[in-house]
């Protein structure tokens, strides 16, 4: 029964992990950020002087802004593969403390039958059964 030790020693980089994934969504919220505000500085710009350039000059400021907001939306795009790769990181460690955390109670009751419900007396001051009736008497369909 090493469960604890088990899942720490699984998770001992879980904490860097996520802080290396977060710095990179910060640097790509950054970039997102600086060619959205390129985009609308020469949106602003061509607004101003669309009536002093050439149809050809128009065209091309346009193309220019295109450029600047497609990098945005590929920033944004990447930042948003990353955020959900450390949401199934985090969710995928849940569930496996969930699986673990069910697994340690069965061999707590199975050595001890009704150890767990005096544990959770202890720690929580209600028993099980007060727990369940309240769950039933709250719950809205």
């Amino acid at each position: 029964m090493m469960y604890l030790e088990d899942f720490c020693e699984s998770v001992e980089t879980l904490p860097e992990d996520m802080k290396h994934y977060f710095s990179h969504m910060k640097s790509l919220d950054t970039k997102m950020q600086t060619a959205y505000d390129t985009a609308n500085k020469k949106f602003k710009k061509l607004c101003q002087n669309a009536t002093k350039l050439t149809s050809a000059s128009v065209s091309k400021e346009r193309n220019e802004i295109s450029k600047e907001l497609a990098v945005a939306l590929e920033h944004s795009d990447e930042k948003v593969q990353l955020s959900e790769l450390t949401h199934d990181i985090v969710d995928k460690q849940i569930r496996r403390l969930d699986i673990e955390l069910k697994k340690f109670k069965s061999d707590l009751e199975a050595a001890r039958p009704g150890v767990t419900e005096t544990l959770l007396n202890r720690i929580v001051g209600v028993s099980l059964s007060e727990v369940y009736r309240w769950n039933i008497a709250n719950l809205h369909f």
